[in-house]
């Protein structure tokens, strides 16, 4: 999910805040890999810098949702990171019904993926 230089320079403008890690981190996961991952321990600032690629995200026109195991993360992503969550078990059934599937168009982040099983995950 690549994004312009010009969406980067934006957000980093209204985040000036952001450390020189963050920014990196935003650069690598808004770039044109298919999956990414971020590892921090806590209070690293890993939501603050999702709230941004978020920002990011959309300014190029995609549309960004989130997922979790845990309905706890879940919400934390929502109100933190601005990201519109659900837990993955609801996100299935959602999926399964044929209601809000993704595309090429849709940024999909997990949250606390290290708690997710392998095949849940796929």
């Amino acid at each position: 999910h690549a994004v312009s230089e010009a969406a980067l320079d934006a957000t980093f403008r209204r985040h000036e805040r952001l450390s020189g890690e963050q920014k990196t981190a935003i650069e690598r996961i808004a770039g044109p890999a298919r999956i990414a991952a971020v590892v921090g321990r806590a209070g690293a600032g890993k939501t603050t810098m999702m709230k941004a690629t978020r920002e990011v995200w959309e300014l190029a026109g995609y549309r960004v949702v989130g997922g979790a195991l845990a309905g706890k993360a879940a919400e934390g992503l929502e109100k933190e990171a601005g990201i519109q969550s659900r837990t993955l078990a609801s996100w299935e059934l959602r999926w399964n019904r044929g209601r809000d599937v993704l595309n090429e168009k849709t940024v999909f982040v997990m949250d606390e993926a290290g708690m997710v099983a392998s095949k849940q995950m796929a």
